[in-house]
């Protein structure tokens, strides 16, 4: 898979339930950066220091073409200044592709660094990440329709599959 198949799309109108969903090609190396924290699980049976996992951290990251006028360069600057929450969906494909896999979160722009060095053309590095809402963060694949079918990590059985 190459990574320039990869695509960022953001929900510019309907519902979340029947969203219209606009791609943000304006957005260049992407990054998505699921960690988990950890909790220590020991006890005195085992002198091996254990480990679980105990809270998904999930952060988005890239670099945006500056492009007033742009939609998506304005939905994002918009609600960098705003509480504004931007439904986000980041595939490792296009959306009409079988077996596209990736995340659909409720997000808020937390930060937009532009360097204005001589040199550089502007290009904010921005980064979203999940914010309370009505709706989980989902692990995402494109099944056949096509049609986006989810599924929550950390809940029993969830998978990409």
């Amino acid at each position: 898979m190459l990574a320039i198949n990869a695509k960022v799309y953001w929900r510019s109108g309907g519902s979340y339930g029947a969203p219209n969903w606009t791609e943000a090609a304006i957005i260049e190396n992407f990054a998505v950066n699921p960690a988990w924290d950890q909790a220590e699980t020991n006890s005195r049976a085992s002198r091996i220091k254990l480990q679980a996992k105990s809270l998904l951290g999930l952060e988005f990251s890239g670099r945006m073409e500056k492009k007033p006028g742009n939609a998506s360069y304005e939905a994002f600057m918009n609600a960098l200044l705003t509480d504004d929450v931007i439904d986000l969906l980041v595939l490792d494909g296009p959306k009409e592709q079988v077996g596209v896999r990736g995340w659909r979160v409720d997000c808020q722009v937390f930060s937009a660094n532009e360097n204005q060095d001589l040199a550089n053309a502007l290009y904010p590095e921005i980064t979203f990440m999940p914010t309370s809402s009505d709706n989980a963060p989902k692990a995402v694949k494109v099944g056949p329709g096509p049609a986006l079918t989810y599924s929550i990590p950390g809940a029993s059985g969830a998978s990409f599959s």
